[in-house]
């Protein structure tokens, strides 16, 4: 029953915790020295819940967030007034007369300002607006996915407990019954 309670325990902690190799090993290194239920006993509720927001699926769920915020930034930046340049040079041959040839090498540098109007600005507008909308949506997805993971794992230390004790209950019986 034992080798049961560790691999639940194993199976909870790859499931929530993949980036957590260190304690699985751990685990399994006290297992095969018969030392696993001191081990086990260790291994609170109230230590394994903050590992949740290193979980795998919550950190690609922020990554997300975070690509998204950065595309926000980009479009605020580019969004609005733009200077607008441009530099023109080149080589000209020309024929004056019969016998009269000019060449010189014109080059001319242009500036100035553009602003978005009319359908422009209102499309810069609703891609911004789109964008803080993904962001935030994501933002509650990634407390969502949190609280599923925190749900999902506080399921399984009730389950486990429950076959801790039930298995407890079980050697109590059979120790006594041996002793009868």
């Amino acid at each position: 029953m034992g080798d049961l309670r560790t691999t639940f325990l194993l199976v909870v902690i790859h499931l929530f915790f993949p980036l957590q190799q260190s304690v699985a090993d751990e685990l399994s290194r006290t297992e095969q020295s018969g030392n696993a239920n001191a081990q086990l006993v260790s291994m609170r509720l109230a230590d394994l819940e903050p590992r949740i927001q290193h979980s795998t699926t919550v950190l690609a769920d922020v990554a997300k967030m975070e690509e998204l915020l950065a595309m926000l930034d980009h479009e605020k930046v580019k969004a609005g007034w733009k200077i607008i340049g441009g530099i023109r040079g080149g080589y000209v041959d020309e024929q004056l007369e019969n016998d009269e040839r000019r060449d010189y090498y014109p080059s001319q540098i242009t500036a100035g300002l553009t602003y978005p109007l009319l359908g422009k600005r209102q499309e810069e507008k609703s891609r911004i607006l789109g964008l803080e909308t993904d962001s935030q949506n994501e933002g509650l997805r990634v407390e969502i996915r949190k609280r599923d993971n925190l749900e999902s794992l506080r399921t399984a230390y009730v389950l486990f407990w429950a076959a801790e004790l039930k298995k407890n209950l079980a050697d109590a019986y059979l120790s006594r019954s041996e002793h009868e």
